[in-house]
């Protein structure tokens, strides 16, 4: 996960999504890594 920093106080994100902009607005395209085969290094037997 990517740490950013925001510079934007929660008033100014939210007069940023108007109704026009959340319609058009297009959901990023994740990708999700394979999950690891085998037991997970810090598994505890």
């Amino acid at each position: 996960m990517a740490h950013i920093e925001v510079t934007e106080t929660h008033e100014e994100i939210l007069e940023y999504w108007t109704d026009e902009r959340m319609a058009e607005a297009k959901p990023r395209e994740l990708v999700l890594r394979p999950e690891p085969q085998g037991p997970h290094p810090d598994a505890q037997d």
